[in-house]
């Protein structure tokens, strides 16, 4: 008699299905964008948008490469205005922008630098 091994993967329920309380099912159409890893992002989202509303946007996005946008969106936003619940999203821009522009204002710093020791090496 021949005995098989089957390999069996058991993981956690997605966070989706957590935070509602469902059986996460082997092909939880939910988990590869929601794993249970993010339990704590999601559930950022989950108040922010809401559960029923996160099934449906993602049941809109037609590929796979969109559902995984649109989960990162759904998880970056949640987290954004968990972090800044009176302006969202809108802080972390502002607070990118705001970085983006110091480190602009460093690199011409720089750049004035080198043209300053360029000119003095070319006089030598």
């Amino acid at each position: 008699m021949d005995v098989q091994i089957i390999n069996v993967v058991i993981r956690e329920p997605c966070a989706l299905c957590t935070t509602t309380n469902k059986t996460c099912s082997q092909n939880c159409e939910f988990a590869p964008y929601f794993p249970a890893e993010k339990k704590l992002e999601y559930k950022n989202a989950h108040e922010l948008f809401g559960t029923p509303s996160i099934m449906k946007m993602m049941r809109f996005a037609p590929t796979t490469e969109e559902k995984c946008i649109l989960a990162s969106s759904i998880l970056t936003e949640g987290k954004a205005w968990k972090d800044y619940p009176a302006k969202g999203g809108f802080e972390t821009i502002r607070k990118l922008k705001w970085e983006i522009l110091q480190r602009k204002l460093y690199l011409n710093k720089l750049k004035e630098k080198m043209k300053v020791v360029e000119e003095e090496t070319k006089i030598m």
